[in-house]
């Protein structure tokens, strides 16, 4: 007899596997490993949760903050900058709409498998977070994606931006014809890690 996994144990599975699907159809897309891409990892979960929960997901861009070297040593992309969305200085997540309209019900950032890797090359690019310069000294790797139900994570604290985020909107409506293989490509690998 199959063992009966309890709700929380389901929902953390199924949570993995929408990330790794993410993940997977993120760097067959892209051609790499997915650094540098949380628009794509955004839009490909928000197609998938999309596909799953209906309308009540949507895409957000603006400013983060990462905990590089704890217990108060925030990097920051600050996309609140003239010059930001002309450098692609922001940072992309999902929000899912909740009952309050102040507060989302979740917040998923599929992307943040690569917070390392981004603060030590920002750190050697000379991009200072504030004007300051903030080494990694996590002493875990970050998890490979975040998601809380509605509250700031203890790894990332995101800030939408109005601009940045009918920025994101636009530029995805026109090219929606460049994401499509993006749709199926993490549908099918979705389908395959959870067996449907």
């Amino acid at each position: 007899m199959a063992r009966q996994h309890p709700p929380a144990d389901r929902l953390l599975r199924q949570r993995a596997a929408l990330a790794q699907a993410v993940h997977e159809a993120v760097c067959t897309f892209a051609h790499d490993d997915g650094f540098g891409h949380c628009m794509l990892y955004t839009l490909a979960g928000y197609m998938l949760l999309s596909q799953i929960d209906g309308d009540s997901w949507h895409m957000q861009a603006g400013s983060a903050s990462i905990l590089a070297d704890p217990p108060d040593g925030w990097w920051c992309y600050d996309a609140s900058t003239p010059a930001a969305l002309a450098r692609g200085e922001f940072h992309c997540w999902l929000a899912q709409r909740g009952r309050d309209p102040e507060r989302p019900a979740a917040l998923v950032d599929f992307s943040t498998r690569h917070f390392h890797r981004m603060v030590d090359q920002m750190n050697a690019h000379g991009a200072l977070s504030g004007g300051d310069h903030i080494p990694w000294t996590q002493t875990t790797e970050p998890p490979p994606f975040v998601w809380t139900d509605g509250e700031q994570s203890a790894w990332v604290h995101w800030q939408p931006l109005p601009e940045l985020c009918r920025h994101l909107w636009v530029s995805v409506r026109e090219d929606l014809l460049l994401y499509r293989p993006l749709l199926r490509l993490v549908t099918g690998r979705y389908r395959a890690l959870v067996g449907r």
